[in-house]
């Protein structure tokens, strides 16, 4: 929904293999994008870093492109795991989608502003990949919720969930625009916490805004 943290490629890290290398070396790899950038960052960027041989790098990708897109895919495909486990266990519609905007904001604090300009300026293949988790699974699961909600009371009846699901990657789309949000005045995690705001208290139902506002005063004062 989202994109990359450092603490969430951390966490990756434990799920693989000791002897998938590569695995390692593209999270690795992850963690230096998202702490200095994408284009910034060099082939012997890369080696120093991860305090590797040059060589060791070529042996598993054939150039630079290659890494961004192993890199993106990888935390692509954690990310939508980790996210259908959020659904899979939240109580409620707006359980889930305050679990899951708490998972997606803490990667975006941890995310350089410059990754997903990089990406879409110079990575285009790397953003296409993004782009398709985008409008796939990030515009089935918020449909999904939209309509869960409306079942469970807690979402407005009359609302269309397709329309409104659409507003929502519009809105994705709308956090890394630099002409509407300057990363001079504005954070990406600034930035989504209003659009979540926005977003829940724009679809719930009375029944909803109540619950909200019960889980508000207890766990989430900033919501």
């Amino acid at each position: 929904m989202y994109l990359f943290s450092i603490t969430f490629v951390h966490d990756m890290e434990n799920d693989y293999m000791e002897n998938d290398y590569k695995s390692e070396l593209t999270l690795k790899i992850a963690e230096v994008f998202m702490r200095l950038g994408v284009r910034s960052v060099n082939m012997d960027d890369i080696a120093r870093n991860l305090s590797v041989s040059k060589k060791t790098i070529y042996k598993y990708f054939k150039d630079k492109g290659d890494v961004v897109n192993e890199v993106t895919s990888i935390l692509i495909k954690g990310e939508e795991c980790s996210i259908q486990g959020i659904i899979d266990e939240s109580e409620n519609a707006i359980d889930e989608i305050i679990r899951v905007s708490e998972f997606a904001n803490q990667m975006l604090k941890n995310m350089h502003p410059s990754v997903m300009f990089d990406l879409m300026k110079y990575y285009p293949e790397s953003f296409t990949i993004f782009y398709n988790h985008k409008n796939v699974f990030v515009a089935k699961t918020v449909k999904e919720n939209l309509l869960r909600g409306i079942e469970e009371g807690l979402y407005r009846g009359n609302l269309n969930a397709d329309i409104i699901s659409k507003l929502y990657l519009a809105k994705i789309d709308a956090i890394w625009n630099q002409e509407v949000f300057p990363s001079a005045e504005f954070t990406y995690s600034q930035i989504h916490l209003e659009m979540i705001r926005y977003h829940i208290r724009g679809i719930a139902s009375p029944k909803g805004l109540d619950y909200l506002s019960k889980r508000i005063s207890t766990q989430l004062p900033n919501l």
